[in-house]
């Protein structure tokens, strides 16, 4: 899907906030020289890389040079500073900027090249030969040392930054059932990147999957009748969301999605996402709102898209 098939531009980047500090903006300038093109994705994935090594670095100087390296002196203490304001945090760098990249992806509309960038970056950042940065207060159990960059599955948390920034979208957010509303239009960003993440097996963003969200069975899932007009657009908002998770990049997402599903016959968990009989279930749904007037115009074009292409995959890896 081309970035401009859903015929909107970028929204608002979020990206500074007032109570920024000087790391804060030191790695969102980062970023905004990655989405805006102004540096390529390898370039700024070094950089990135250099900042949290060198960072951790001078940190655990610091704090190795203090009389009492485990400890605060009675001043930071009664001033409210924590060791982990002074320790080595290689992973707290890495939360803060992920958590701005989650907040970025829902900018960004399907395929648009600043999804592609950060994607990009992330995958320069897993390509690095295995290296080191501190992490914390070293010990006789750990080093205090984490391992740069691992990717796959949920490493250092990552996908649970991806739940909080998704946790302004989803249900009960009545703002996805309007038609070309913000809300709507960043739950479907941000679904794109994470089904292109979790395709790739870098983050695995799968239990947050928005077609959750079409199936009956939901206990969110809202009624259609004449006492909840809304109902019908708030399923097609997550419908236009949860279908990037077959057409966002359709040679990948889809026939991933679809390879998990054929690995299971139903879901076991509250976190399961895929199964044959969800798929089945899934596509059942795309073409309700394919073919029922109650829903938008938008929700019910992108249904008979993910509609089409899910019997694509099933003839493709038949």
């Amino acid at each position: 899907m081309a970035p401009n098939d859903l015929g909107d531009e970028p929204l608002d980047l979020q990206i500074f906030a007032d109570e920024d500090d000087a790391d804060d903006k030191t790695y969102k300038q980062i970023l905004l020289a990655l989405v805006s093109g102004e540096l390529s994705p390898h370039a700024v994935a070094a950089d990135f890389d250099a900042w949290v090594v060198r960072e951790s670095n001078r940190r655990l100087k610091l704090l190795m040079e203090r009389p009492d390296p485990k400890g605060l002196t009675p001043q930071e203490e009664s001033s409210g500073m924590t060791m982990r304001m002074i320790s080595p945090d290689a992973s707290g760098y890495i939360e803060e900027a992920f958590s701005a990249i989650a907040r970025l992806f829902s900018a960004f509309p399907p395929n648009h090249p600043g999804q592609d960038r950060i994607i990009l970056f992330i995958e320069a950042l897993s390509a690095m030969p295995e290296h080191r940065a501190p992490d914390a207060i070293p010990d006789s159990s750990n080093d205090g040392y984490i391992t740069l960059w691992p990717f796959g599955g949920n490493w250092q948390a990552l996908a649970e930054l991806f739940r909080k920034e998704a946790s302004a979208y989803f249900f009960p957010c009545p703002d996805i059932g309007i038609p070309g509303s913000e809300k709507r239009l960043r739950w479907r960003n941000l679904q794109s990147a994470m089904a292109r993440l979790t395709a790739m097996e870098l983050i695995d963003c799968g239990f947050l999957c928005a077609l959750e969200y079409i199936l009956p069975s939901n206990p969110y899932y809202p009624g259609l009748g004449k006492k909840e007009l809304d109902g019908p657009n708030v399923i097609g908002g997550s419908a236009i969301a949860g279908a990037q998770w077959i057409v966002a990049q359709p040679d990948l997402v889809g026939r991933y999605v679809y390879a998990q599903c054929q690995q299971a016959g139903s879901v076991d968990g509250p976190r399961d996402m895929w199964s044959a009989e969800r798929w089945g279930q899934w596509k059942e749904q795309f073409e309700f709102i394919a073919r029922d007037g109650r829903f938008d115009d938008e929700a019910r074009r992108v249904a008979e898209l993910a509609l089409r292409r899910m019997s694509g995959v099933e003839l493709e890896l038949a």
